[in-house]
């Protein structure tokens, strides 16, 4: 996934598209073929099969991260089932930036904690 972002991302669109839809093949054979020939349509379905496929491996806050920068995502707001709670996270938020390990922090006195 990360090849076929980085394809489409260089206008090597044909190739981008071969490689997804043979990732898709193999985690769904089922799965639709993509048809577009768009540049933006194909880095959309990229990034949704990123998605899928990454859920649990803990990298869709790089992934936010990143496409934030580009405009991609804007404010995300999530609430716990009871909707007692809401949290939301603003588009540009310092809190798209981990905080310094307080054990790192504690090993260099100089070091400023990253902004949230």
């Amino acid at each position: 996934l990360n090849k076929a972002e980085a394809l489409v991302r260089t206008n090597k669109i044909d190739e981008s598209k071969t490689l997804l839809m043979e990732f898709q093949a193999k985690r769904d054979p089922l799965a639709s073929p993509v048809t577009s020939t768009d540049k933006e349509e194909i880095l959309t379905e990229v990034l949704k099969e990123r998605r899928r496929e990454l859920i649990v491996k803990g990298l869709r806050f790089y992934d936010m991260r990143r496409l934030q920068l580009e405009g991609r995502i804007g404010t995300i707001e999530h609430a716990t089932a009871d909707t007692a709670s809401k949290t939301t996270l603003e588009e540009g938020s310092p809190r798209y930036t981990l905080a310094i390990p307080s054990v790192v922090i504690a090993k260099n006195p100089g070091m400023e904690q990253n902004p949230r």
